[in-house]
């Protein structure tokens, strides 16, 4: 979508951006910033940019890498004057409602979240009819047409119109590659559907055409489609729609993937679900019966022909194995397992520069590190356990590892060229023995362990990996195609089959295939390609089947792909999209029945937490400075505790960071007005508080550092 607004704009054009974090939304901001008129900022976010301005925002405090982020965009000179931030605001005490709306006039005070109306509406009126809920625009505000960027969902109701209309284009995917991007209009409703391709393929995926074909061959598809006169309002008639697509070796799956991604979406959409609803409504077959959540494979070092540059040989230049992922399976939400996979991957960064050079160390296809003149598999595979440790977590327990070896890449005439050497199936097996026997209880699957057709090897594999409790997980010897599956089922070659949408061709195809594994008692992992795009339905798919794992590449931590001054802040958030979109899925599903009921641990009250109930402050403690600061004797005189702990206690309540300098001055006072063990019950309670928040918030960051230090200090005084 935001391709074809950068490529096609209504003038003029207004961006409305809200939201909690300017990090989330700063790659719309630079897509746009050429194009737009101006950027309408909107919720939380707007408070760092107030922050920025020097402005005044009550108890407010946002994220420092936000205001620093915002501090930078109001400098920008390609945004002078575009940037329009709210005069006044509506605080609401339940934001969910929107009862108790106080309006204030003015600067915003005292606002955590808020819906910011009065220069908002006055703007929005000059450029935009506004839409009522009924859809109609409302009287007497008509004005240019205008392209408005937003995250709310939409929910129109059912359509009359059975016409589909599809608009296909040349994309670019991550790596700068042509891809197919498909619009679908049914009525007034609007949907995109994109597709990935990958650089390690198997030889039986879904085949691909010429890229000026794939868009002539979708033009074709609709006829086809309108010609049935079937509506997608029917889910009988969207799956008899997304058949026509079955000839993929004619089509092409780069016109089939985005077309098929399309129509299940417009379907969702004309129900009013989402699309992981409207895949698990209508595909509950498909959704396996375990009670535990989606893992997250997140692939932190990268090797194979996802690193491998002109001219380098592997296992020299660089790692055979492809991927070494960490798998947070202590996380008890998704955005914490996001979180450990930033801390990790920060931590990788460290120990990499400790020992290579900057011009050694790079980001490959799939944002994870790889390292010139690092061949040696085993080696980069204790530097991931070094720093899993390091950041704070336990191999095994916190995090295991997943492998994604991709044998078939280092496989000609019956051997492995592997770690410089010739070897044959028994001896590959040998190593990963020998790996899981290093490593006992600390890896948790093997995937493309052999090449696609190594059949005999596959099941002797597995059997030895079964013994260990190791998954053994199949790519390339089943390219998400029911036939290959079969087989494998037959041979008991694998206990898990990677699923990609693309190897197969369509959405319906591929979850027959997950229908068939989970018939048979496997396992399925929901995969990215290593070319992507800012499109997250894998998330959706992975969330609605409840997959073993989600598999999205490296998590692309801020301070490395946002922060100002980082290396990759060219790069998309390819891969963070999907992670985030399991994150906020979670956090819909938590508030689908109204907010969550109150948690009460040892009659604490957790007001407005959707949380399950866990503090664990971030292990990383390098570099933390645990001294209180000393108060003069004039200050602690000054210094009223109770009000400055209430203070406090009412910002927590309310979901909103406290400054981490202000909870050392208030320990700083208790200790040295000899306070402390009369009010330690009650700071215990807000370092509960706050260790739920900072898993809320995502701050298990390195922009957080002064937060963390305020955390252990509290822990250390009162526990």
């Amino acid at each position: 979508y935001l391709k074809e607004v950068r490529q096609n704009p209504q003038e003029p054009l207004v961006v409305i951006l809200g939201g909690a974090k300017v990090s989330d939304k700063i790659h719309i901001i630079n897509a746009l910033k050429g194009r737009a008129a101006a950027f309408l900022i909107g919720g939380r976010m707007a408070i760092a940019f107030l922050v920025a301005q020097g402005k005044s925002v009550g108890d407010s405090t946002p994220d420092k890498l936000d205001v620093q982020t915002a501090e930078r965009l109001l400098a920008d000179p390609e945004l002078k004057g575009k940037i329009i931030l709210p005069v006044d605001g509506i605080v609401v005490t339940d934001v969910s409602t929107g009862r108790d709306a106080t309006a204030v006039e003015g600067e915003v005070e005292p606002s955590d979240m808020g819906v910011f109306k009065a220069q908002f509406l006055k703007y929005i009126q000059s450029y935009v009819p506004l839409i009522s809920a009924e859809g109609k625009a409302l009287a007497g505000l008509a004005a240019p047409a205008v392209a408005v960027a937003t995250e709310t969902s939409h929910n129109p109701g059912p359509t009359n119109s059975t016409a589909l209309n599809l608009e296909a284009r040349v994309a670019k995917d991550s790596r700068n590659k042509d891809t197919v991007e498909v619009t679908l209009r049914v009525g007034d409703l609007e949907v995109i559907g994109v597709v990935p391709a990958g650089a390690s393929k198997g030889r039986d995926e879904a085949p691909t055409v010429d890229t000026q074909q794939a868009i002539a061959n979708v033009a074709k598809i609709q006829t086809s489609i309108n010609e049935t006169g079937l509506n997608l309002g029917q889910h009988v008639h969207l799956l008899i729609i997304d058949s026509l697509l079955n000839n993929v070796a004619e089509l092409g799956a780069n016109a089939t993937v985005p077309v098929s991604w399309a129509l299940w979406k417009m379907a969702a959409k004309l129900q009013g679900l989402e699309l992981y609803e409207y895949i698990r409504k209508y595909a509950p077959e498909s959704v396996a019966d375990k009670d535990t959540p989606v893992l997250f494979f997140m692939n932190i070092f990268n090797g194979g022909l996802h690193a491998l540059k002109p001219g380098e040989g592997l296992g020299q230049d660089r790692i055979d194995i492809q991927e070494i992922m960490v798998v947070p399976v202590g996380a008890t939400t998704y955005a914490q397992a996001l979180a450990m996979g930033d801390a990790i991957d920060y931590q990788l960064k460290q120990l990499l520069r400790s020992q290579f050079t900057d011009s050694q160390i790079t980001r490959a296809d799939e944002s994870g590190f790889s390292v010139k003149g690092l061949g040696d598999s085993s080696a980069a595979i204790a530097l991931v356990f070094e720093a899993i440790k390091k950041a704070g977590y336990t191999p095994g327990k916190d995090v295991k590892l997943a492998l994604d070896v991709a044998a078939s890449s280092f496989f000609k005439d019956g051997k492995y060229y592997f770690r410089g050497k010739e070897i044959t199936s028994r001896q590959m097996i040998d190593y990963y023995m020998g790996l899981v026997s290093q490593y006992p209880g600390m890896i948790i699957s093997i995937e493309d362990g052999l090449d696609e057709d190594d059949w005999e090897g596959w099941q002797l594999l597995t059997r030895e990996m079964q013994k260990l409790g190791i998954r053994t997980i199949g790519d390339d010897n089943f390219v998400t195609q029911l036939e290959r599956l079969r087989k494998g089922i037959s041979m008991q070659a694998a206990t898990d089959i990677l699923i990609k949408v693309n190897q197969n061709g369509t959405v319906s195809g591929t979850l027959e295939v997950i229908k068939e594994a989970k018939k048979n008692k496997m396992g399925w992992v929901i995969s990215h390609r290593s070319g992507e795009t800012l499109d997250d339905s894998i998330a959706d798919l992975a969330y609605a089947t409840n997959a073993f794992g989600l598999k999205s590449g490296d998590p692309q931590p801020d301070y490395d792909f946002i922060a100002p001054g980082a290396d990759y802040t060219d790069q998309w958030l390819v891969r963070r999209v999907k992670y985030s979109r399991m994150a906020e899925i979670e956090e819909r599903e938590d508030w689908k029945d109204g907010p969550p009921k109150p948690a009460n641990v040892g009659g604490i009250d957790f007001r407005n937490k959707a949380l399950k109930i866990t503090y664990q402050p971030m292990g990383n403690f390098v570099g933390l400075e645990m001294k209180l600061p000393t108060l003069s004797k004039a200050q602690i005189e000054q210094f009223n505790i109770e009000g400055e702990i209430s203070r406090l206690e009412k910002m927590v309540d309310n979901g909103i960071l406290p400054s981490g300098q202000g909870i050392k001055e208030i320990l700083a006072a208790c200790v040295q007005k000899g306070e402390l063990d009369n009010l330690r019950e009650r700071i215990t309670v807000l370092l509960v508080k706050m260790g739920i928040l900072e898993e809320r918030q995502w701050c298990l960051k390195e922009c957080s550092k002064e937060y963390k230090e305020a955390l252990v200090l509290v822990d250390s005084l009162t526990i």
